[in-house]
């Protein structure tokens, strides 16, 4: 694959990362002021105008025309938002997609001379760099706000109030799964597959200890007792790239307020010597007489995830 070519599809993931994360925002959020001044479909807007201009100026440059070159961007940011205020959700997102699709046909037809072609004031810039530019405001800036907010709003739902059903249930065991691997991404800059397919999801009081242990009996089959039952699921829960056959559900403990946890799948002693020692903030060594482990946690996360000796 070409630079060229790996910078068109890393715009296609941030770009496909935000489109999917706008589909999952609540819906009485959505025109909400949450970012600053913006709202996410203002800022869905200011996604999609940048892109129309990253687009029509590099057909510009290819085609040896002159252009308008934005110097004041705080202004034209102002003016491209305001202007689509009246749009709907939906006409907000089919235009950010249609911008996408321009960007992604303009550069994908581009000659090679042109990426680098010197344009704009004292031509310092070209159409390269606006490709990659276009890459960082997505991926360095907006995603993760859009991410971050998200996050929020689970946990917050789930502070609201205990677990009461099994759509909760299982609502709780996905956001585990995905909490968990970017807990892990976050301390060492990796993700590992959960170990034996199985999540613990924790109980914050008897009765919701009960009314969980209820729920799961009927998910599946016993499969063992620690500190809490734990069952093989008659139908597993898939999680990107995890499939989750085994359900814990733990006893209330006032040491673990978080959500769940789950053992990731690695090599115990390679993954000791290469990262306990270099994280001590976020991995704490735990022995048992029978085994050791590490424990990833971290105060902004509220899930912990384990890697076991056995």
């Amino acid at each position: 694959m070409t630079k060229e070519e790996e910078a068109i599809d890393e715009f296609c993931r941030v770009h496909g990362q935000m489109v999917e994360m706008a589909n999952r925002s609540p819906e009485d959020q959505r025109e909400v002021v949450l970012f600053d001044r913006w709202s996410l479909k203002d800022m869905l807007a200011h996604l999609a105008a940048w892109n129309h201009v990253d687009a029509e100026h590099t057909e510009r440059v290819r085609d040896g025309k002159e252009f308008e070159w934005i110097s004041d961007w705080d202004s034209f940011n102002e003016r491209e938002v305001s202007r689509r205020q009246h749009l709907s959700w939906g006409a907000t997102m089919d235009e950010l997609t249609s911008s996408a699709d321009y960007v992604v046909r303009v550069f994908r037809d581009l000659p090679l001379a042109v990426w680098d072609k010197p344009c704009g004031p004292e031509n310092k810039s070209t159409p390269r760099g606006w490709l990659e530019a276009e890459i960082r405001h997505y991926r360095d800036t907006h995603n993760p706000e859009v991410l971050r907010k998200l996050e929020n709003n689970t946990k917050e739902s789930m502070a609201i109030q205990p677990i009461q059903n099994k759509e909760q249930l299982l609502a709780a065991v996905r956001y585990v799964a995905e909490q968990t691997s970017r807990l892990a991404e976050k301390v060492i800059g990796k993700v590992f597959p959960i170990k034996i397919k199985s999540l613990t999801i924790f109980a914050h009081s008897e009765p919701e200890f009960e009314l969980l242990t209820q729920v799961q009996a009927e998910m599946g089959k016993p499969h063992g007792y620690h500190n809490g039952p734990r069952v093989e699921l008659y139908e597993p829960i898939t999680v990107g790239g995890n499939k989750i056959t085994h359900l814990r559900i733990r006893k209330p403990d006032p040491e673990r307020p978080q959500v769940g946890c789950n053992d990731f799948e690695t090599d115990y002693d390679a993954f000791k010597r290469e990262y306990l020692a270099k994280h001590p903030g976020h991995l704490r060594l735990m022995k048992r007489p029978e085994y050791e482990m590490i424990e990833f946690s971290d105060p902004t996360f509220d899930v912990l995830a384990y890697v076991v000796s056995h």
